[in-house]
């Protein structure tokens, strides 16, 4: 099974679980490691993982973050940098060691930017996807819709129901004018496909006994999220080393585009902000299509100025 045996200092001996698809890793050109963000485990990363498995060449790895699906639970506080070394912990462990495109999402995408400065050299690109880099900037860009997005994602935990979770979900991820839109080809709602996908995962995740986010772990990432900052400085320093590809929809009611914004603008002129029009902070489910070879062209550019 592939687990990933880690010991943080500080923190007791854990397993992280991980899944790799692909390329073979003798005809891999381009690694790729997926981050998940808050309350998930690796497979909404399906429309990502789906599309790349296609293209030859592709080697993807992708794993469920500290509690959730099959990794463990770690006592203590979590923090964004603590859940980077769990990431740097499986590259060492599957021996990736140079040329990684790094891509997060939410959270993950704050893991990702620690997971960068953990290693600089290790890695070819980053994209983060509705994400922020913390601080005080960042909180008061997004504080006044943060009660809506934290009441939503409680009402979603405590749910008795698969459906009623994932109804929970579908408001907080996706614009109302996405899914109460006609999908042209099956004439059904964007909200009934989309919903069907999600339980079909969560199902799925169920029968192969994956965790789900509980309160406590709710909790810790909350904190993680609330607490991660990483100073202009910093994101500077990631922007003179590595292309930085940053993606946000511009109705997202959770991480509001204005952070992206803010993200790209610290980062500098090696940043590239894709804003997408209607798309909310699922963009990499919702806008998979517009999404997925923004991150091809990061990662083939790259690789040709590598040559």
């Amino acid at each position: 099974m592939p687990f990933c045996n880690v010991v943080n200092a500080g923190e007791p001996a854990h397993r992280i679980w991980y899944e790799v698809f692909g390329a073979s890793e003798d005809e891999a050109t381009h690694r790729v490691f997926l981050t998940m963000g808050m309350g998930c485990d690796l497979r909404p990363w399906e429309p990502q993982i789906d599309y790349f498995v296609r293209i030859p060449g592709y080697r993807v790895v992708a794993y469920d973050n500290r509690g959730m699906g099959h990794s463990d639970h770690v006592p203590g506080r979590w923090t964004t940098r603590a859940m980077a070394k769990d990431g740097l912990a499986v590259l060492r462990h599957i021996g990736w060691s140079k040329d990684i495109h790094l891509v997060g999402v939410s959270m993950g995408g704050m893991i990702t930017q620690e997971l960068a400065f953990l290693d600089l050299e290790r890695f070819a690109s980053v994209t983060l996807l509705s994400t922020i880099a913390g601080g005080i900037k960042s909180l008061l860009q997004f504080i006044t819709v943060l009660p809506t997005g934290i009441f939503t994602l409680l009402q979603s935990l405590m749910a008795q129901t698969s459906e009623t979770k994932v109804e929970k979900m579908l408001q907080l991820m996706f614009p109302s004018t996405y899914l109460e839109a006609l999908d042209e080809v099956s004439g059904k709602t964007n909200a009934d496909i989309v919903r069907s996908v999600i339980l079909g995962r969560t199902e799925a995740s169920a029968q192969e006994g994956r965790k789900y986010m509980d309160f406590p772990i709710f909790v810790k990432q909350a904190l993680a999220v609330m607490t991660h900052r990483v100073p202009t400085q910093r994101l500077k320093q990631l922007g003179s080393i590595l292309p930085v590809l940053v993606v946000s929809g511009d109705s997202d009611i959770l991480v509001p585009d204005a952070n992206s914004h803010l993200l790209a603008r610290e980062i500098g002129s090696n940043a590239e902000l894709l804003l997408i029009p209607g798309a909310g902070h699922g963009a990499s489910e919702q806008c998979a299509d517009e999404v997925n070879p923004a991150i091809r062209n990061l990662i083939e550019v790259r690789a040709r100025s590598k040559l």
